[in-house]
């Protein structure tokens, strides 16, 4: 269709020609060669980025907004009031799109789908439509709105067994790298197991590379971070990161920026460099209020991830006010499920903070809530069951904490978690000594050195080095107790710990006063 249009006239994509009002105006080579484009992507928003590479041509290293100053000037030729424009629109994060007037009547749902393929998107129940128009689509062999309507559909339901049906079916199709991508990264959000999860996350990498926009990978690169630092490989996901630090740079005003610097906050983290991840932390958390309610889902868990970091700090008060801050948010959107996981942090910070009976209440509360919802989120499950071990181990419930902890253990191994897993087994080695049993104890804490490996996570290595000197006064070998005990300090340990520090250290403190000499 070489014609289009217009509210009050007609742009000749043959002869660049606008007529409006009788009078005849025309486009530059480069203005028409960017209707032409979005016309011919007109079902979605593209992007700056996609525009600069296929129709400028332009280096991805160079930075630039030459689209958007382009499209500032057609629209002074085609539009009847260029600030409020109906046919060139821009759309949320600096992308762009072609409004046909007078064309086949658009479906407000497939608009909805497209124009939320990069916003942050909270879980709702609103999300049979899209999940029936992706169905439509994909019989009459749209794909392109198909894979829009059913990337709707899994934000709003991720873990409905139609919606994880139908993202199967949709990659066993010949979609394009363009949608293949984020499907691929939707299908890998949903997989328990970290090794099939690692797989499809390089799927979902090789599906945006192909497809060339640093949006694309971006996303991709900050999944496969978050991945690597759970699993602990904290270089690789520094790595990913650095790479998706130079991509931002060619990147305008991407959504995933304030993931990035989540990211990086969790890697900091991890390192136990404390202040340095409550400061990307809270970049992050900045970026996500400029947005005002559309960041507040994503805001809810940066929230989270500020109060663990406080309760690192042993700053248990704010780590406490950030958290519940964190559940008002997510239950707001009503994410219920995630604002489960976010009062099992709570109730780990009143563990750590001595509050043990009241700890142990609301994890019996959240252990019931995921079985009577029969979830399959073994890595949650598995360290629910994990404090709760714990807290029977300071009320000096023995038996109780050794049969939960066995039953932590066979969880978090189910959910490959590494540091969750390190905990369990630490956690154990304790309790079988406490109970007598010096074999049993020390197999467990081999069991989790070898999972730790190097370097690790600083805060789990310090609860590791922690466990062994508890192990080891049990048994009454004060000396090795001692040197456990400093290297814990060495990496945190009274951060990481929590209020069980306090006593082993005021021991340990008493057999250096009583040492001879």
């Amino acid at each position: 269709m070489s014609t289009l249009l217009l509210q009050d006239g007609e742009l000749d994509l043959r002869t660049r020609e606008v007529r409006r009002n009788g009078a005849v105006e025309r486009l530059t080579g480069r203005e028409c060669a960017l209707v032409a484009y979005l016309v011919e992507n007109e079902h979605r928003v593209v992007s700056l980025d996609e525009l600069h590479r296929d129709v400028w041509h332009t280096h991805p290293s160079v930075v630039t907004r030459a689209a958007y100053h382009t499209a500032v000037r057609v629209r002074r030729k085609i539009e009847i009031d260029p600030s409020k424009p109906v046919h060139l629109v821009t759309t949320y994060g600096d992308g762009l799109q072609w409004r046909t007037w007078g064309g086949k009547e658009r479906n407000p749902l497939v608009e909805a789908a497209f124009a939320s393929w990069d916003r942050f998107s909270p879980p709702s129940e609103e999300y049979e439509p899209f999940l029936n128009a992706a169905d439509r689509a994909f019989q009459e062999g749209d794909l392109a709105t198909a894979s829009a309507c059913a990337h709707a559909a899994f934000r709003k339901s991720p873990f409905d067994q139609r919606t994880l049906a139908l993202l199967d079916r949709m990659l066993a199709a010949e979609i394009a790298p363009e949608y293949r991508w984020r499907l691929e990264l939707d299908r890998s959000s949903t997989v328990n197991d970290r090794h099939q999860r690692a797989r499809a996350l390089q799927k979902a990498l090789i599906s945006a590379e192909a497809y060339g926009d640093p949006s694309a990978k971006l996303s991709c690169l900050i999944q496969r971070a978050t991945l690597l630092r759970e699993n602990g490989e904290l270089e690789a996901a520094e790595a990913d990161v650095a790479e998706g630090f130079r991509l931002l740079e060619r990147v305008v005003h991407s959504p995933n920026e304030s993931l990035l610097w989540k990211a990086h906050g969790g890697i900091l983290r991890s390192r136990g460099k404390l202040l340095e991840a409550e400061a990307a932390y809270q970049r992050s958390l900045a970026l996500e209020q400029a947005l005002g309610g559309e960041g507040d889902w994503s805001a809810a868990y940066t929230l989270s991830d500020l109060g663990i970091v406080y309760a690192y700090q042993g700053r248990m008060d704010r780590a406490l006010f950030y958290f519940r801050w964190s559940v008002e948010l997510h239950e707001r959107a009503h994410n219920h499920r995630y604002a489960v996981i976010v009062r099992q942090n709570l109730a780990i910070c009143l563990l750590n903070q001595g509050s043990v009976e009241e700890a142990i209440g609301l994890l019996e509360a959240l252990l019931l809530e995921y079985t009577n919802a029969g979830t399959e989120q073994l890595d949650h499950f598995g360290i629910i069951k994990v404090k709760l071990a714990q807290g029977y181990l300071l009320l000096g419930q023995l038996d109780r904490a050794r049969a939960i902890a066995e039953e932590a253990v066979v969880a978090v191994s189910g959910s490959r978690n590494g540091p969750h897993l390190v905990e369990a087994l630490a956690l154990s080695a304790v309790i079988w000594a406490q109970l007598g049993q010096e074999t049993e104890a020390l197999h467990q804490l081999a069991a989790a050195r070898e999972v730790l490996g190097d370097p690790g996570h600083r805060q789990v290595r310090a609860l590791l080095y922690f466990r062994m000197a508890q192990v080891e006064r049990a048994f009454g070998r004060e000396a090795s107790a001692f040197g456990w005990f400093r290297e814990s300090g060495a990496y945190g340990g009274a951060t990481a710990v929590g209020a069980e520090w306090g006593p082993l250290e005021a021991a340990m403190k008493l057999r250096v006063a009583n040492a001879p000499g």
